[in-house]
């Protein structure tokens, strides 16, 4: 059996750490400078680890067994899958044309690259090791080249996507995956979901290592370093794909969605939460919508068929998410008031109901909790003051109770009957009977020209606060 790894030649290995260490300083800087070359190379035989005893010797000896089975699942895919897909020279090739798959081997290789050389310094320090050894120093050599899996990550989620695409039109890809799972124990998916899976295993590892590791071992300190780096490669790697994932949604939506409410879905400073459905309840109109969360909007859509028509947009910095307990007919719901419509959205499940109504709650504090924090910083005195004389000018719009929580007037008490008709109050969105609600008035918030019905209580003092502000406007002459 050949002793390399793609080109790269198994270490001879001596009894001198340093010698190690300078030999795994010149292995290291190689990784920028190799040529991608297919790994048809057979890997080297795992070498004898029965001197591992202690607990951060097994936890050594599990990151070599693993690291060997990954280089080894690498290599199915780069020497004998990559051909039978790609390679129209085959007379197995299936000539799969996914130029998004042909990037992600095209990744593949690289982080096979990194990885060999990797190995190849783990073997010179397992066949060394002994309870004076180290392995942090090692380690904060390696990770800043983790980077590479990048955009592996990318185009991973894509590529799956074009597999899923690929196995329901074509039987002879489906044939070939269910050969490749019974030869190897592993299909295509599941072998290119594993660098995927690596990243967060040698976050484990080291984890343990420092775990178990005495604050006065020499390698401590190396440790915890290796340790911090992996989170923050890790962290930057999930933002990386959090924030892909993010403009991609925006973007669909913003091609689907069409209102004159709202001109742009995608602006800088907007992340994309949640999405699903909800029985939106305001008066006698019960209607299904499907809602978008996002940083700072909440957006309903209107379920017409093949259109996408925006029903509401609701800005959370004038939101209040209330909880609404079980009320005649209505379950699993909650309040949603905002200046620009309040209604009821209710769910089909109280699990889904509950896990909606906490998100939308987070979210709106957070943002608000921003907003606070950005005024402290900016001018404090000045907002302060901006915001006491709009305070009083800012309404939400009431939240009109359904016809079928409502079977008595709200204000004589009286029932509801086919003659007695139930009227919402636009003031409150309160049921009551013709009889509490003959009056109407103007609610700048709601419309400045056009007068509306409102109960008998909210027209009084509506009537009792416009005389109050005349009186001021009379004492601020004189």
């Amino acid at each position: 059996m050949s002793n390399s790894l793609n080109g790269i030649s198994k270490p001879k290995f001596k009894n001198n750490n340093n010698f190690l260490i300078e030999k795994q300083k010149k292995l290291i800087p190689q990784i920028s400078k190799l040529k991608l070359q297919n790994p048809n190379e057979s890997l080297p035989e795992e070498v004898d680890t029965t001197h591992l005893k202690c607990k951060k010797d097994k936890i050594i000896e599990e990151l070599y067994k693993t690291e060997y089975s990954y280089l080894k699942h690498l290599k199915i895919l780069l020497s004998k899958m990559d051909k039978e897909l790609f390679d129209k020279n085959n007379k197995n090739c299936l000539e799969i044309e996914s130029e998004e798959l042909k990037k992600l081997f095209l990744n593949l290789r690289w982080i096979y690259q990194v990885n060999a050389l990797f190995f190849n310094t783990l073997t010179e320090k397992i066949v060394n090791w002994d309870e004076n050894s180290k392995i942090g120093d090692f380690f904060m050599e390696y990770i800043p080249y983790l980077k590479m899996y990048q955009d592996y990550f990318r185009n991973f989620d894509v590529s799956q996507k074009h597999i899923i695409q690929i196995l329901q039109k074509s039987k002879k890809f489906v044939k070939w995956e269910l050969e490749k799972r019974k030869k190897y124990g592993h299909d295509l998916c599941s072998l290119l979901i594993m660098p995927i899976q690596r990243l967060p295993r040698y976050e484990l590892f080291l984890k343990g290592l420092v775990n178990i590791t005495l604050q006065k071992h020499h390698d401590f300190e190396d440790l915890t370093k290796s340790f911090k780096m992996i989170l923050e490669v890790n962290k930057k790697l999930n933002e990386s794909i959090k924030n892909e994932l993010n403009q991609k949604i925006m973007l669909e939506l913003q091609n689907r969605l069409s209102s004159s409410k709202l001109e742009n879905i995608v602006v800088p400073h907007r992340t994309f939460i949640q999405q699903g459905s909800f029985t939106k309840m305001k008066g006698k109109t019960m209607e299904r919508r499907n809602f978008y969360l996002f940083s700072d909007v909440l957006i309903t859509e209107a379920i017409v068929f093949g259109s996408g028509l925006i029903d509401d947009v609701l800005y959370l910095k004038e939101t209040i998410i209330e909880d609404l307990p079980k009320q005649n007919k209505v379950e699993n719901a909650f309040l949603i008031i905002s200046k620009e419509n309040s209604f009821i959205a209710a769910f089909d499940e109280y699990k889904m109901k509950k896990y909606v109504y906490y998100k939308m709650k987070k979210t709106v504090s957070q943002l608000k909790k921003k907003i606070k924090s950005f005024y402290i910083k900016n001018n404090k005195n000045t907002t302060e003051k901006k915001k006491s004389k709009t305070k009083n000018n800012i309404r939400n719009s009431p939240v009109w109770i359904p016809d079928c929580c409502a079977m008595e007037c709200a204000s004589c008490r009286m029932k509801f009957t086919m003659i007695k008709r139930r009227h919402h109050c636009r003031e409150c969105g309160l049921c009551v009977c013709q009889k509490c609600s003959s009056h109407t008035a103007l609610l700048p918030y709601r419309n400045k020209t056009r007068k509306v019905r409102v109960c008998d209580r909210c027209f009084f003092k509506i009537v009792e606060e416009q005389e109050k502000i005349e009186i001021k406007k009379k004492k601020k002459k004189i």
